[in-house]
């Protein structure tokens, strides 16, 4: 399985260039996943009455109360190693994970050897503050893979398709090496 740290401003395209690969992988015959390092921390935000808003108050009130459950039991980072496990036992072919932080990212490639990083980038939305530390590091790291997302919705399911070509070629070539 080929795991796939993905990360962008918010309205960059990550999740639409997320699901052009999983509909033009899942097209060959492909199995395709998507978390998030947040999605446990939404799940508890909920309950706590956040309603899914994107405001700068949401997204800060995300970070914060994902900071304060790494620090108080790090489950944000067990809930997506968990589900990097169920998505072995399913054999999943691609595993998407959507993180902010470069501590984050770090970890996850060396917990898991098969992990790459992507940017997506938007020029009209890179470099505008955010209003929290995990949303204003977003340039702060070295990725393996950038895609840049400044012209149609049709360029970017292509850049996709060829993205999606090259990675899964590559898995191709370490599984023949192994």
């Amino acid at each position: 399985m080929k795991i796939v740290v993905v990360n962008g401003f918010g309205g960059s395209g990550k999740d639409t260039f997320e699901n052009f690969v999983k509909d033009y992988g899942t097209a060959k015959g492909y199995q395709i996943y998507k978390t998030s390092m947040v999605e446990f921390v939404k799940e508890e935000a909920e309950k706590l009455g956040w309603q899914g808003g994107k405001t700068l108050a949401d997204r800060r009130f995300l970070s914060d109360l994902k900071d304060s459950l790494t620090k108080w039991n790090d489950s944000p980072f067990q809930a997506v190693e968990h589900t990097i496990q169920k998505c072995e036992d399913w054999n999943v072919d691609l595993l998407f994970i959507d993180a902010r932080e470069a501590e984050d990212i770090d970890r996850l490639k060396a917990a898991n050897s098969n992990v790459t990083t992507l940017l997506v980038l938007r020029q009209e939305i890179s470099g505008r503050p955010c209003g929290n530390h995990a949303d204003d590091g977003v340039l702060d790291y070295q990725y393996d893979w950038v895609i840049e997302n400044n012209s149609s919705l049709e360029d970017l399911s292509a850049a996709a398709e060829i993205w999606f070509n090259e990675i899964m070629e590559e898995e191709k070539l370490i599984k023949l090496v192994d």
